[in-house]
C-alpha cells in the first residue's frame, strides 16, 4: 500500500490529468483547481481510512479517483462524509442510517475518523432543510 504522502501525489497527478493540465502548478491558475484537488484528496483519503477500519472494499489503487462513499453493514447504510475546513458537515442527501465523519489534516499527511453518527441524531442539527444539508461540527460534540 502507499503512504499518505505517496497517495497525495498520486491523487494530485490524477487530478492534473483529469483537468488536462501540464503540471500541478497550473491548478492555481484555474478558478476551481485547488478546490477540486482538495475535494478529491479529502474524499479519497477519508474513504481509504474507512476502508481499512471497517474492512470494506471501497477503493482500488488502479482507479485512484474512484471510490465508494457509502456501504451497507447489517442492513444499515453508512455514508462517509469529510469535515470541511470551515468546520461544517455537508450532506447532499439524507439517505443513510449513519455517517462516518472523517477529517484529513496536517497538509493531507493524516486522516482520522472523528466518529459515527446516526441520522436520527443529525436531523435535529439541520436548521434549513434545503440541499445541501449543512451544520456545524461542534454541534455533534453534544451527541452521546
Amino acid at each position: 500500500m502507499f503512504s499518505q504522502i505517496q497517495l497525495k501525489q498520486k491523487i494530485t497527478d490524477a487530478v492534473v490529468a483529469k483537468l488536462k493540465l501540464k503540471s500541478k502548478y497550473e491548478l492555481n491558475d484555474r478558478y476551481d483547481g485547488v478546490t477540486f484537488l482538495d475535494k478529491h484528496l479529502c474524499r479519497v483519503l477519508g474513504t481509504i481510512k474507512v476502508q481499512s477500519e471497517y474492512n470494506q472494499d471501497l477503493w482500488k489503487p488502479d482507479q485512484i479517483l474512484k471510490c465508494k462513499t457509502s456501504f451497507i453493514i447489517n442492513s444499515k447504510t453508512y455514508k462517509i462524509v469529510n469535515l470541511k475546513a470551515d468546520d461544517y458537515v455537508i450532506v447532499d442527501e439524507l439517505n443513510f442510517d449513519y455517517i462516518i465523519l472523517t477529517h484529513t489534516y496536517d497538509s493531507y499527511r493524516k486522516t482520522k475518523i472523528i466518529g459515527e453518527y446516526s441520522l436520527s441524531n443529525i436531523k435535529p442539527l439541520i436548521k434549513n432543510l434545503v440541499k445541501p444539508y449543512r451544520f456545524k461540527y461542534d454541534k455533534l460534540l453534544n451527541i452521546n
